[in-house]
């Protein structure tokens, strides 16, 4: 029999579960510009260098703002380095480009064989994909098609200026809320279960902070997940809690 004393032991800690954040999102721009002003500024580039940079937006359709506004789903880039020399491949553009061309797509607009109608209009399912540095960007993993039509669960998160919680729209009303995704609600759980994985404690962290009703974690309710003992395993899990 293994001990206790040797599966805890923190030597032989597990790697840890990677989360990724999909969305089912129509692409609605591609193209390759100027670097943008503001991110000219945060690298100390001067305004009037010319930075080639590739821009690709989608639009969320499983997911919206509070106001109506569509929730946009961002891959962005430059092309080169601080040399004017080309990124390697382990750096966005090639991770980027490498997704779509799994799909049998040539996304780079300045490739003589790009095709415009292969990905501007066409739905995807998309995934974030982290980096060592910068904001982690949505790359394609799936090909849906121009004509695709969504009929799934929408949630909707509050604007910027709102602290409420983004909530599961089912045939048009409100039903639940889902914490992955917003990060209000996600540091709040994070905070409840700084208690450590003990199931009394974790009921009474919920109780005493007026947590947990109608809300969900990965699709499952809080609540159910307190009293079976499994929402620290699955905060885990999701990347919340370490």
């Amino acid at each position: 029999m293994v001990e206790t004393a040797t599966l805890i032991n923190p030597l032989a800690a597990p790697e840890p579960k990677a989360f990724a954040r999909k969305s089912v999102a129509k692409c609605v721009r591609n193209e390759v510009g100027d670097m943008p002003l503001q991110l000219k500024e945060r690298s100390n580039v001067a305004a009037d260098e010319f930075v080639p940079f590739w821009t690709i937006e989608f639009e969320a359709l499983d997911a919206r703002w509070n106001d109506g506004n569509p929730i946009m789903r961002r891959f962005g880039s430059k092309l080169v380095d601080k040399n004017g020399s080309p990124l390697d491949n382990t750096q966005r553009p090639a991770v980027a480009a490498q997704a779509f061309a799994g799909l049998g797509i040539i996304a780079y607009p300045e490739d003589p064989n790009y095709d415009e109608s292969a990905v501007v209009g066409v739905v995807f399912e998309v995934e974030e994909i982290s980096f060592d540095t910068g904001k982690p960007v949505y790359v394609p993993t799936v090909v849906l098609g121009p004509d695709f039509v969504y009929e799934g669960d929408v949630y909707v998160a509050p604007a910027k200026a709102d602290s409420g919680a983004p909530v599961v729209q089912l045939g048009g009303s409100a039903q639940t809320t889902e914490i992955i995704g917003n990060p209000v609600l996600e540091e709040q759980l994070a905070v409840l279960l700084g208690v450590g994985d003990d199931k009394a404690a974790i009921r009474m962290s919920l109780s005493g902070a007026n947590f947990g009703a109608g809300l969900t974690l990965n699709g499952f309710g809080v609540n159910g997940l307190a009293v079976a003992g499994k929402l620290y395993s699955t905060a885990v899990e999701a990347g919340l809690v370490n």
